[in-house]
């Protein structure tokens, strides 16, 4: 599945966000966002980190206001284009690129790490930006 989904107590399952088309869009609503298959997890306050494998971008879903954006990677133009991959590391988040990011973790406010698999490498990046 291309969503993000919850798992309640009997194992039943629910659409939480995105609506199951491979591309990465961004969304003030949940259910209109698209992903392209979601991996890696975290949660740091009310934001929910997502490596979006297929788009090879980190997104963020805030829990509070039920948005998704792109914090860096991927093509900032077409959501369609689920080939703007890479090796940068930037300070500016447009500018990073990953290849196929398999997980994501919270060390603080100011540090995910990031795993890139297809180019072997753990990268930080900060969740303000």
């Amino acid at each position: 599945r291309l969503q993000i989904a919850t798992v309640g107590p009997l194992s039943e399952s629910a659409a939480f966000a995105g609506d199951g088309r491979e591309k990465r869009l961004d969304s003030t609503q949940l259910a209109t966002s698209s992903f392209a298959q979601p991996s890696g997890l975290c949660i740091l306050g009310d934001d929910l980190f997502v490596a979006d494998s297929e788009s090879s971008s980190v997104r963020v879903i805030s829990l509070s206001s039920g948005s998704v954006r792109t914090l860096c990677g991927g093509d900032a133009d077409n959501p369609n284009n689920l080939f703007a991959y890479g090796d940068v590391d930037h300070h500016i988040p447009s500018t990073v690129r990953f290849q196929h990011l398999l997980s994501v973790c919270a060390i603080d406010e100011t540090c995910l790490l990031v795993a890139d698999s297809y180019n072997g490498k753990i990268k930080r990046v900060d969740p303000r930006s």
